[in-house]
């Protein structure tokens, strides 16, 4: 790469999430253009618990999670997210320029779901940094992520070794929600 385009890529970070092996295809073709259009894309909606997957294994995370929790009482949605700078806060009027509106990220992201669930294949504080704006504060927040471990197992195996499985995830927005009930003293379905 000549010097001229690096210099060009200073202070950004990028963070691809493509999966090694072949995947069925999970968006039709609005979907699709929808994501490329907004920056993410709703596969379904909930009232408990919103699922925010970063990377198509992380998709197929947050389906099973949705799954068991529907089996307990928990309403889940999902949200595949494309490109997480497209809800940052900008930095400047030309970065505005390229920013979802407000209402996009509204309808989106709705504030009073009880719990954003974050599942990617990146470093967290990275991607909370980023989306600072769709970040409900500590008790309302769970990130899941890749911390470093299992580089060599199979896809299955790099989930649970970084605590990013379905049976993790759930265990946890569980546990959340209980504490949210203890907190507040109100039911998880009111």
């Amino acid at each position: 790469m000549e010097s001229s385009n690096r210099l060009k890529t200073l202070g950004q970070i990028w963070a691809i999430t493509i999966p090694k092996g072949r995947l069925p295809a999970a968006l039709d073709s609005r979907q699709a253009e929808q994501s490329v259009r907004d920056g993410a894309v709703a596969l379904s909606e909930g009232n408990d618990v919103q699922l925010v997957a970063v990377g198509a294994y992380q998709r197929q995370v947050c389906e099973a999670v949705a799954d068991d929790l529907s089996q307990k009482g928990i309403s889940c949605g999902i949200v595949c997210l494309l490109e997480p700078g497209r809800f940052r806060d900008p930095r400047d009027v030309v970065e505005a320029e390229h920013q979802s509106s407000s209402h996009i990220r509204g309808a989106l992201f709705p504030s009073d779901i009880k719990l954003r669930v974050f599942v990617c294949h990146m470093r967290p504080e990275t991607l909370l940094g980023v989306c600072r704006p769709l970040d409900l504060g500590r008790d309302r927040t769970l990130a899941f992520r890749y911390t470093n471990h299992g580089r060599t197992l199979d896809t299955a195996g790099l989930l649970m070794a970084n605590g990013s499985d379905p049976q993790s995830v759930s265990q946890a927005i569980v546990s959340r929600l209980g504490s949210l009930v203890c907190n507040t003293g109100r039911s998880n379905h009111e």
